[in-house]
């Protein structure tokens, strides 16, 4: 009785499937259901992320606005890309803030400049954007957010020199592996970077542009300077210090 059942609803099935186009329909449902479960999943992490880096915010933010102000500060300013190198130790100078929170973008460093320039820093060096880039935002709007950024500081601290540094290259391939999501392209960076540039000279700030010290092959970030196509290791940072370093001496 049960084979009897079993046979009636397989070729129930295979009659249903028969009718629908047969192997092309069957295919192309399946082909439909793990892509809908991709899908699922990969909205599930972009949420976790977020989460992730909102609650790394709030904490750095808070953490930040707790400490105490000192004279004569220079402070580095912007996502994880400053924020995962030891700047005072890098330059042996105990003058020096890191104020980079990891998966900042431009209009988070909008939102906590308040702690920035409660102390009249002697200098900024400001580096914020890739992250804005890597969810897609126009380059436009960032624009406009880092006029805003320097607008503030520039109001709120007027004696506070502004160092503004070009974004660094990526490496497609090596992002492609880590960050499959990230919608970061090339002609994006130099876009935005030109930008920079443009309204570096429209404020007369210092504009540094870090971006062809990392580069080979045209447009891609040096593999021995980076792990993941788009953050920086030891001997990377050791090259930016030397591109400030003048800057940095009083």
């Amino acid at each position: 009785m049960s084979l009897s059942i079993n046979l009636f609803f397989f070729t129930l099935f295979g009659y249903i499937v028969y009718k629908k186009g047969g192997n092309s329909y069957l295919i192309k449902r399946t082909k439909s259901f793990f892509f809908e479960k991709t899908k699922t999943s990969s909205a599930f992490k972009s949420n976790a992320s977020l989460k992730l880096q909102k609650s790394s915010y709030d904490h750095k933010k808070s953490h930040f606005e707790s400490l105490p102000n000192s004279d004569n500060e220079i402070i580095f300013l912007g996502d994880s890309i400053t924020d995962w190198c030891q700047w005072s130790e890098l330059f042996q100078n105990l003058n020096i803030k890191n104020r980079g929170i990891g998966g900042d973008r431009v209009n988070g460093v909008l939102q906590r400049l308040h702690e920035v320039v409660s102390s009249s820093p002697d200098k900024i060096f400001l580096m914020i954007g890739i992250n804005d880039l890597g969810w897609g935002v126009d380059v436009q709007e960032i624009v406009l957010n880092y006029k805003r950024i320097i607008q503030k500081i520039s109001e709120a601290s007027p004696n506070t020199t502004i160092y503004v540094q070009s974004l660094l290259p990526v490496n497609a391939e090596l992002l492609s592996q880590y960050y499959p999501e990230s919608k970061i392209k090339s002609k994006d960076i130099l876009q935005l970077n030109s930008y920079l540039k443009d309204l570096s000279d429209e404020y007369h700030f210092t504009y540094v542009d870090l971006y062809p010290l990392f580069t080979v092959n045209g447009n891609q970030l040096d593999k021995s300077l980076t792990f993941d196509g788009l953050h920086l290791n030891g001997k990377a940072y050791w090259i930016w210090k030397s591109a400030i370093d003048k800057y940095i001496k009083p």
